[in-house]
């Protein structure tokens, strides 16, 4: 495998339940329409593998939580090598989406192409990014808005709370109207919204007047705040990419890149474009090609370093080698330390 591995938020429930239905939808991250097909598809089972090792060597729940993080920053670096014509589709989408849902904090370093811009090539029709931003943004209100409202003889810290939470979940339904994301972290959400409910009243009859005009919480469906103890039921539109201005033919702003992924360097080459590959999806895959020069580029959502040298292991370390934790995780959404050690 050449790719070598080297935020507040709320919704670790939603992030799990995206992960556990890709098997199901267009969101499967695959090697099939990849630049280099045989390169995703061998370092996606690489991915596997070192995910397998890992949590045969898990002591914890916790561990195997953080084994998934290590896969999944593994196929984020697939996916920049061996299929960067995706990196704006909804598989790539989702794989981000579902890791930075499970972090407590941002990390400190973006995840390059997401959130994805609007209309970009070979997109996703749903931006799974402008929904994860919005969502956060109003479920951080929570804690940094609304206490200021905590003693208040009115309801008021209440109904702050219920804005923000409707909110959040109201952004599925304007950003990405007229589809079912119930199985995208949205019903996990609710969930979250709906215990809100019970312990601190009822949210509904909430209006523009009240969130935005009282509290400056606004809503990203015109207006609307739904409320989550009773949401409208999701559309039927498919998931699909779209071909925007055009699909990617040259790597977006890198051929070979260092980037930071939570806390590990990985070092990846930009595969050589194969027309095959990309229509058909098969295909014996191409070899990576580098840059002369040296030079930093950033794509969207995320800056990495580009140079000239080989997309080998920053670290010298063999892709078999075992995840583990350098610190202590501080509950199930504690952000671990990843390194890696050779097998001995």
């Amino acid at each position: 495998m050449k790719a070598s591995r080297g935020r507040s938020s709320f919704l670790l429930a939603a992030a799990l339940s995206i992960s556990a239905v890709q098997a199901q939808n267009a969101t499967t991250l695959t090697a099939t329409g990849c630049v280099d097909s045989s390169g995703m598809e061998d370092c996606l089972n690489t991915a596997n593998s070192r995910w397998n090792e890992c949590t045969s060597n898990a002591g914890n729940d916790q561990q195997v939580i953080a084994c998934s993080w290590g896969q999944s920053t593994d196929q984020i670096a697939c996916t920049l090598q061996s299929c960067w014509n995706k990196v704006y589709s909804c598989e790539y989408q989702v794989l981000v989406g579902s890791l930075l849902n499970q972090q407590l904090t941002q990390p400190a370093n973006p995840i390059p192409f997401w959130p994805a811009p609007d209309n970009a090539p070979g997109g996703c029709d749903c931006n799974f990014g402008q929904i994860y931003e919005n969502s956060t943004a109003n479920l951080n209100l929570i804690s940094t808005l609304c206490p200021q409202y905590t003693g208040s003889l009115s309801n008021a810290l209440t109904i702050c709370q219920c804005c923000a939470w409707s909110a959040a979940v109201t952004a599925f339904y304007g950003i990405c109207p007229g589809y079912d994301l119930s199985t995208y972290g949205l019903a996990s959400l609710d969930q979250g919204a709906i215990n809100n409910e019970n312990i601190g009243g009822s949210c509904a009859g909430l209006t523009s007047d009240i969130c935005l005009g009282e509290f400056g919480i606004g809503s990203a469906d015109e207006g609307t705040y739904y409320d989550p103890a009773s949401l409208p039921a999701g559309g039927t539109k498919v998931l699909s990419t779209t071909t925007g201005p055009g699909l990617l033919t040259t790597p977006p702003g890198y051929q070979t890149t260092t980037v930071t992924l939570l806390s590990e360097v990985y070092t990846v080459t930009a595969a050589a474009y194969n027309a095959k590959d990309v229509g058909a999806g098969t295909g014996s895959g191409s070899s990576s090609s580098s840059d002369d020069d040296n030079h930093t580029s950033s794509g969207s959502g995320g800056t990495s370093s580009n140079s000239s040298n080989s997309g080998s292991d920053t670290k010298g370390n063999s892709a078999s080698g075992l995840w583990v934790w350098d610190s202590i995780p501080v509950g199930v959404l504690g952000v671990r330390e990843f390194s890696e050690r050779k097998d001995e």
